[in-house]
């Protein structure tokens, strides 16, 4: 990954300095990257997060462009997850029938609103709790969730 972007443009392609000297060769695995939410509503934690609200979560959705994120963070190696959770590998993976979230910053700001949150005035910061790996992937969410209002602090 350190080198990723020395050897790889951002469309996943070989940089032509490496042209004769790397084959790349591309194939589809079984992989899922994800951010989770707790909302177990026994839970302490849920009982006053606003993530306990439907709303809150569909606008957290709405606010990730997936597309740029693989672009950036991952030089275009793998399939946004635009329609659900199923790796793109997989038959069960269906753009059609599987509608997901599209990067849609004007229905997260919206829900934020209907959720009692305009503009984010008054939602608590959210903690993104992740490991060293995905801390860029997780910084990269963070700074499209802040756009529409949502505060997120990456740990």
């Amino acid at each position: 990954p350190s080198f990723k972007d020395e050897v790889l443009t951002k469309k996943g392609e070989l940089r032509t300095h490496w042209t004769g000297k790397i084959r790349l060769k591309k194939h589809a695995y079984l992989n899922t990257e994800y951010f989770g939410i707790l909302v177990d509503e026994k839970n302490p934690l849920v009982q006053q997060s606003p993530v306990r609200l439907k709303a809150i979560r569909r606008a957290m959705n709405f606010a990730i462009n997936r597309p740029q994120l693989m672009m950036y963070m991952r030089n275009s190696i793998g399939i946004p997850a635009e329609a659900g959770f199923v790796p793109g590998g997989l038959p069960s993976h269906n753009t059609e029938m599987v509608k997901g979230y599209a990067y849609d910053p004007a229905s997260a700001k919206k829900l934020l609103a209907d959720a009692g949150y305009p503009e984010g005035k008054g939602l608590p910061v959210m903690k993104l709790l992740t490991i060293p790996i995905y801390t860029d992937i997780a910084s990269f969410a963070a700074r499209q969730l802040e756009e529409v209002g949502i505060g997120v602090q990456v740990e």
